[in-house]
């Protein structure tokens, strides 16, 4: 996801065979994480190229498709930590903070050619980027990554006049 021509090819590839972009889920993502002042460039360099510039390549591309057939729904996996940031999380949280901005201008941009935008904010989910934490979580209390998909779902689903534009999505009992 993180090479522009593959994604344009992607969308190009998906009109072909289904004949429009209804839906675009942008979900590629890596949470190498630590403090910034460890974090070397080529770390920073691996997590927005993953995180941002293939969710701004796939919104960019998807929106144009849309934008063409008048409409459409793209939706943008952040995360809490796009939403607030703790320590050891800088690099991880301001791709998901970029992610956040991107979701926020591209749903004010798609508003006049009926384009939804969307992002789902996460926090802990039952996955390898949430088993790689340092802090434990108990598999039992992460957030089943089937909860995460009924809300894309749910999104993708509402009518033509609503839009969410952001949800948060967290553990019970989580702090913060």
């Amino acid at each position: 996801m993180t090479d522009e021509s593959q994604v344009e090819r992607l969308i190009t590839q998906t009109v072909q065979r289904h004949g429009r972009l209804d839906i675009l889920v942008n979900n590629a993502g890596i949470g190498v994480g630590g403090r910034i002042a460890e974090t070397s460039t080529k770390t920073f360099d691996e997590v927005m190229n993953t995180n941002l510039r293939s969710t701004f390549f796939c919104c960019r591309a998807g929106f144009r498709q849309m934008k063409q057939q008048d409409g459409g729904t793209i939706i943008n996996m952040s995360s809490v930590a796009g939403v607030q940031a703790w320590a050891g999380t800088g690099t991880y949280s301001a791709s998901k903070h970029g992610i956040m901005a991107l979701t926020k201008s591209l749903a004010d941009e798609g508003r006049a050619y009926k384009i939804k935008v969307s992002a789902i904010c996460p926090g802990g989910v039952a996955d390898e980027l949430v088993d790689a934490l340092p802090e434990e979580i108990l598999r039992s209390e992460q957030i089943s990554p089937y909860d995460i998909a009924a809300t894309a779902v749910y999104l993708a689903t509402l009518g033509p006049y609503t839009v969410v534009h952001q949800i948060i999505v967290d553990r019970l009992g989580a702090d913060w």
